[in-house]
């Protein structure tokens, strides 16, 4: 059987997340159908014309998390192509980026008419539809999509992890920082947090990890003596550094999932919603807002109170051996679990998919 994945992630654009994201999708199928399913990676954005012959060629369509946010035509531009094609498809751990920081009336009207015709068609015509936490679950409900469920975020896949134990945590003695998104907008929390961590950790080694090329937040640590490591430059091993690490603290997702994963204790703070998306999908209270303004509000920074929250929360942990997280691996079994059962629905196509000579 000939599958294509969707991607998030292109080649050269350096953003680490996103090949999690697409390495744990392979990762799953390549788990449930071995060498019975060829996997073929199409990146979201590229055209039609170059993109058309393997589309046409696949027995089955996964959009690993599908980002829902504005100019959702432009963002995946051959949506229609897929709908109308007739190659079955399913939505996998679908998220999204949209400003939370506003009313629930003005997040569903984010999308225009179009987006959201767009997406309840692709979503009607669906084999399956998964979302990665509730507030994209919410959106979705809201523009009429009856068929999604929650299933928590494909990237938590790793068979390398599966076994492993949350532990306590006695001495912090290594730190990693994950960067913001929005780094002009988070200059002021990002320098107060990495204040307030110094402070509850003062012997710890403190690192900012970066997901992604971000030079003012990389100039800020730096002027802080803060060690910097570019893990952005390597796509396929860069997140593995989390494991040299007692804890991480920062604001981005997959830097939140590969600590987890590892069975590391982790905190974010909240920038959109992605990061809603996390605090809402994990029982455990490991996530706190610090959403970026709008500009109609005319603040032209995040705010700091937040951190104050988090690295509170963070302090009595750090006393209590960080025993919060025990036995929070199972929940995060819970997320892989849903997410190959879903893909095993793909042997369910009724089209004989795995009978094909695929050599």
């Amino acid at each position: 059987m000939k599958i294509t994945v969707i991607s998030t992630f292109r080649r050269g654009k350096l953003n680490i997340g996103d090949h999690l994201i697409t390495k744990a999708t392979v990762e799953a199928v390549k788990k449930l159908y071995g060498s019975r399913a060829k996997i073929n990676i199409i990146f979201r954005a590229e055209n039609w014309a170059k993109v058309q012959p393997q589309i046409e060629d696949s027995d089955f369509i996964i959009f690993a998390c599908l980002a829902i946010r504005k100019n959702l035509s432009a963002t995946y531009r051959f949506l229609p192509q897929i709908i109308e094609s007739g190659i079955p498809y399913g939505i996998l751990s679908a998220g999204t980026s949209l400003n939370v920081s506003s009313s629930r009336l003005l997040l569903r009207k984010a999308f225009d008419e179009g987006d959201q015709n767009i997406l309840r068609e692709l979503a009607s015509k669906s084999s399956f539809f998964t979302t990665r936490g509730l507030l994209t679950q919410a959106v979705c409900e809201d523009i009429g999509i009856t068929n999604a469920s929650p299933a928590g975020d494909i990237a938590f896949v790793d068979s390398r992890f599966e076994k492993r134990a949350f532990q306590k945590v006695g001495t912090v003695k290594k730190i990693a920082i994950s960067d913001p998104h929005y780094a002009d907008k988070y200059q002021n929390s990002f320098l107060y947090m990495l204040a307030r961590i110094c402070d509850i950790f003062p012997d710890a080694q403190v690192d900012l990890l970066l997901h992604g090329i971000n030079d003012l937040t990389k100039k800020l640590a730096s002027d802080m003596g803060i060690g910097i490591r570019e893990i952005y430059l390597d796509s396929k091993n860069g997140l593995d550094v989390y494991d040299e690490y007692n804890l991480h603290v920062g604001y981005r997702v997959h830097g939140h999932v590969s600590a987890l994963s590892r069975r590391k204790p982790s905190y974010l703070l909240e920038q959109d919603g992605r990061g809603c998306d996390y605090g809402l999908a994990i029982s455990r209270k490991i996530t706190v807002p610090n959403y970026k303004p709008m500009k109609v509000e005319k603040i032209d920074q995040a705010a700091t109170t937040p951190v104050d929250i988090l690295t509170s929360m963070i302090k009595i942990d750090s006393e209590l051996e960080f025993s919060r997280f025990l036995g929070l691996e199972s929940e995060i079994r819970n997320f892989s679990e849903n997410n190959l059962k879903t893909l095993r629905t793909i042997n369910n196509e009724g089209k004989d998919l795995f009978k094909r000579d695929i050599s």
